[in-house]
């Protein structure tokens, strides 16, 4: 045993050495472990206020992207989601939020009087569940942030903890544009983690620093690890400078920062916007963008007014284009802070160019609607006298000898009627509701039977001087439409054309065939596709700016009074144009004269040729009944006394229930129906309660108006023929006759059996 002892004891010596060594090392590495921590801590500190110091000027940059005037209309309620304001604010928050993945909210509150915070817009979907709608009361408000709003200076706080999770927040206020107060303060959240993180990760290359100063005398692998934080600090700064640029970049709004008159800074949006590259814009002057000195000026004016009081401005003005094009824009800017004298703001700009011009195209077609109404209501009540001074002068003038003074007298009063179904005609041209033909049409014949018209001789006796000239495509494209109607279209522009040339002139008519391989804007949008174009120019004094948007409103004209036909002019080439859907480009300047190009959707199909006259014979009757339904006497008796005199036994009622009424007592073979009858149920009606009584009743519809959708509902329901007032007694008749012939020849048609 004493062996063993003797053996065992310097053993055992040895291990207290070992144990005093490991004693030294643990307590060096504690040392050094608390200078470590020390430094990490003091480091965390700084790198905790540099990052808020940094995270502020980046927030405030993108807080400038918001419009302030789409903020003022958000009133903090459930209305605002609708708002197309706060769509576009919330959209462009969701895309910012998109572009910096260390961000996790972004929002607009505000307080109201009664001190509480209330969630304006966020950048949350509205179907998260992270989504704070418009009103929500924001309970877990800090003093600091109440402190935002009442100072009014940015501030960043945290880590605090709330409903969603825990957070560091920066609040920039968002000032009045009147008063200059804080009208909305711009959050952004960013993870209690991920800030705690990025402090860390900032916070290594200082730490290290203390560690490699305190371990250079026993470590001198220490050089090549400060060399390799300071890599790593210089990457995080390379990142942090690439991550505020993705956010520059990443705004869907054109930015630009200017200092002193010049760009430093512009992002893809505005380059795309204004067609120049970034290298071409970087260190120029802003005046390049204006069209002259002057507008530059203006601009400038306003835009430092507002800056100088409320710290941001908003104006709308114009900026040119790389090409020249001029594009209407809203500047909003901001001054970025700067302890340098000169000062730079952030400039943000919106082209709302597209959303002018369909503003003003919007209002051009529904002020043409509302008068195209007010036509068509006028042209109804004047078809209804037409129509009966129409009937009763072709019915005295087969009742009178053809050479007798009165016969003479029937044929005037019946000829200054067509002129007035003329004018009527233009009146529903221009309501829209005047074509009702459509056939396959080839415009050059309808512009060389003008071309031979006294309409046309009786115009070229105005204006000697001027010269028409024709240059028509031969292998021209038909379309589909109504030959008198696209002929008074011709007349119009040609007439129009010729009264724009005040001496010696000339007015070419072109027609050809186009395909659009895009659509092509001009006065209105043409969409692709084929197309046959007419084209009259003239090289007369043009069309005004101020001029160009009213020329086709009805009764605007500067032309001579009493020389073009019905005084509706280009109003009636618009809704002839329309009704064909077509599409119309007008190219004038003022002292070059113009250019009306319009084009139409071509048809395959080939022109069929005129019937010939219709023998009455062949629509005379066969001993059928006929009950006729108008709510206008004269109308009644001017059908009454045209179907009697082709033989037809006829009765009348004066309004839709007696009509039915009358079914109830006596079957008629046929029922003329007025469409449109006030007071009381109109023709459709009367027609669906006539056949639920007689299943099999036919009818022909007429109406002052074309074709409406309650005329197709009641061909639909089995009703023939349509009839526009006012009409002859050849188009009355043909449609009784063949109405009824096709009732004759379905009742004869074999059963067949069911097997």
């Amino acid at each position: 045993m004493n062996g063993m002892e003797s053996k065992h004891t310097p053993t055992s010596r040895s291990i207290q050495f070992h144990l005093s060594d490991g004693a030294f090392r643990l307590l060096f590495a504690l040392s050094v472990l608390t200078v470590i921590i020390v430094s990490t801590c003091l480091a965390m500190l700084r790198a905790d206020r540099e990052l808020r110091t940094d995270l502020l000027p980046q927030v405030a940059m993108i807080a400038t992207a918001i419009n302030p005037q789409r903020m003022t209309s958000l009133k903090g309620t459930a209305a605002d989601l609708t708002s197309p304001d706060y769509l576009r604010i919330k959209a462009q928050l969701a895309n910012i939020r998109r572009s910096n993945p260390r961000c996790r909210f972004l929002y607009l509150i505000s307080r109201r009087p009664d001190g509480s915070i209330v969630f304006h817009v966020d950048s949350e979907p509205h179907t998260s569940r992270d989504c704070s709608p418009p009103g929500q009361v924001y309970s877990e408000a800090s003093k600091e942030l109440h402190a935002v709003f009442d100072t009014g200076r940015a501030a960043v706080r945290g880590p605090y903890e709330d409903r969603w999770g825990t957070w560091v927040s920066a609040f920039v206020p968002q000032p009045k544009p009147a008063t200059g107060g804080v009208q909305m303060v711009f959050g952004m959240d960013i993870a209690a983690s991920e800030w705690m993180w990025t402090v860390a990760l900032r916070a290594v290359p200082l730490a290290g620093l203390a560690v490699v100063a305190v371990m250079l005398t026993l470590l001198a692998a220490s050089l090549y690890g400060k060399r390799r934080e300071l890599r790593t600090r210089q990457e995080e700064l390379r990142q942090a400078e690439a991550a505020l640029r993705g956010i520059f970049n990443a705004t869907p709004i054109g930015l630009a920062t200017i200092k002193d008159h010049v760009f430093q800074r512009v992002n893809k949006v505005w380059c795309d916007s204004f067609g120049y590259s970034e290298t071409e814009i970087i260190g120029k002057d802003a005046r390049m963008m204006y069209r002259d000195e002057a507008e530059y000026r203006q601009a400038e004016r306003e835009l430092f007014l507002q800056l100088s009081s409320q710290g941001t401005a908003s104006i709308q003005t114009i900026n040119r284009r790389k090409d020249g094009a001029l594009r209407n824009v809203i500047l909003s800017a901001a001054l970025l802070p700067s302890a340098a004298p000169s000062q730079e703001a952030v400039v943000a700009v919106e082209d709302i160019t597209e959303r002018k011009r369909l503003e003003e195209r919007l209002k051009r077609a529904e002020k043409m609607e509302a008068l195209g109404t007010l036509a068509g209501g006028v042209a109804h009540d004047l078809n209804n006298v037409l129509g009966v001074m129409v009937g009763y002068s072709e019915l005295l003038l087969e009742m009178l000898p053809p050479q007798s003074l009165m016969s003479r007298y029937a044929d005037s009063i019946m000829k200054s009627c067509v002129k007035g179904a003329a004018i009527i005609q233009d009146l529903l041209t221009l309501a829209r509701r005047g074509v009702t033909v459509s056939e396959v049409v080839n415009l050059n014949t309808v512009i060389l039977d003008y071309l031979k018209s006294p309409e046309f001789e009786k115009m070229n006796s105005y204006h000697p001087d001027v010269k028409i000239a024709a240059d028509l495509d031969e292998s021209l494209l038909n379309l589909r439409g109504s030959p008198v109607h696209l002929g008074k279209m011709v007349m119009n522009l040609v007439s129009n054309a010729a009264e724009a040339i005040p001496g010696r002139g000339e007015v070419t008519i072109r027609t050809e065939n186009r395909h659009l391989d895009k659509p092509l804007q001009g006065y209105e949008e043409m969409k692709e596709g084929d197309y046959l174009v007419l084209t009259v120019s003239d090289t007369g004094n043009g069309i005004s700016t101020e001029d160009l948007g009213k020329i086709f409103e009805p009764f605007y004209t500067k032309k001579v009074m009493g020389r073009s036909g019905t005084g509706l002019g280009l109003s009636v080439v618009w809704g002839t144009v329309k009704d064909h859907q077509g599409h119309i480009d007008v190219q004038s300047e003022e002292g070059r004269g113009s250019s009306f190009a319009l084009y139409f959707p071509v048809t395959r199909e080939e022109v069929v040729q005129r019937r010939q006259a219709i023998s009455p014979d062949s629509y005379r009757s066969r001993g059928e009944s006929i009950l006729v339904v108008d709510d206008v006497q004269e109308q009644r008796e001017l059908a009454m006394s045209m179907l009697s005199k082709l033989g037809y036994h006829v009765e009348a009622a004066a309004s839709g229930e007696e009509a039915v009424e009358r079914i109830h007592r006596k079957k008629a073979d046929l029922v003329v129906l007025d469409m449109i009858m006030d007071p009381g149920i109109d023709g459709m009606e009367t027609f669906r309660r006539i056949r639920e009584i007689e299943p099999g009743q036919k009818a022909v519809i007429v109406s002052g108006f074309s074709e409406t959708e309650r005329v197709r509902n009641a061909q639909k329901m089995g009703a023939g023929t349509f009839v526009r007032k006012p009409y002859i007694l050849e188009k009355i008749g043909v449609a009784v006759r063949h109405e009824l012939d096709r009732a004759r020849q379905e009742s004869a048609l074999p059963e067949i059996p069911v097997s």
